[in-house]
Parts: structure tokens; C-alpha cells; sequence
């Protein structure tokens, strides 16, 4: 799995590798990052909150909205049209991570995931 979400953060064109390091995950992200989100390894977890913590995204706030947008998702409320091709199924590590950069960068979908309520 973390193979996959490397290789997939190589091919949105950011250094995959760099991620791989960085400061533990708080409390907090290890709920929002893990079961919230489907994911089952804790290095997955700390992959995808050091891409957070590089980006500036608060874990909590982003962790619940991709926790909604994820389970709207499985509801058949919003699909791969309004996600800009994103499958959003629970544990798709790969496809969170390129939501965390379109998010931070304000892109697709990740408009849409960022907007402030």
C-alpha cells in the first residue's frame, strides 16, 4: 500500500520519497487519517499526515471533510463526476493523497474539500 501511494505522489509530480519522514502523527490524526478514512497501517497514516503537516492542512478539519466526502461517496450521492474522476472508496490512500495536494492548491474537487463553511 504505502508503494502504491508513494509512486502515486512521484506521479503527481511531487518527490514521493520526501514523505516518507517527518514529525509522528497527533492523537487526533490517527482517528481522522485512519479508521475515518478506511486505512489500515499506520505508516499510511503517518504518510499522509506528514503531506498534511508540508502543506499546512490542519489533520482534523481535512481528515472530517474527507470522512464526508467518503462516505457520501459510498452513498451514491456524489460519484466520479463530481469528483473529478477520484474514487473515494474507503482505504484509497492514493486517491487521498492527490486530494490533499488538488485541497491545499485549491484544484478539482479539492475546491470543494477546502471550502470554508
Amino acid at each position: 500500500a504505502l508503494v502504491a501511494l508513494v509512486n502515486r505522489v512521484n506521479a503527481l509530480g511531487y518527490d514521493g520519497l520526501r514523505y516518507l519522514k517527518g514529525d509522528g502523527p497527533e492523537y487526533v490524526t490517527v482517528g481522522k487519517f485512519g479508521p475515518n478514512l478506511g486505512m489500515t497501517t499506520p505508516q499510511v497514516v503517518i504518510y499522509l499526515n506528514n503531506i498534511c503537516n508540508d502543506l499546512g492542512l490542519d489533520t482534523s478539519a481535512t481528515g472530517g471533510n474527507l470522512s464526508w466526502a467518503m462516505e457520501l461517496f459510498q452513498r451514491g450521492l456524489i460519484t466520479t463526476k463530481e469528483t473529478r474522476g477520484l474514487d473515494l472508496t474507503w482505504g484509497n490512500a492514493p486517491a487521498i493523497a492527490e486530494l490533499l495536494f488538488l485541497t491545499a492548491n485549491r484544484e478539482g474537487f479539492g475546491r470543494t474539500i477546502g471550502r470554508r463553511r
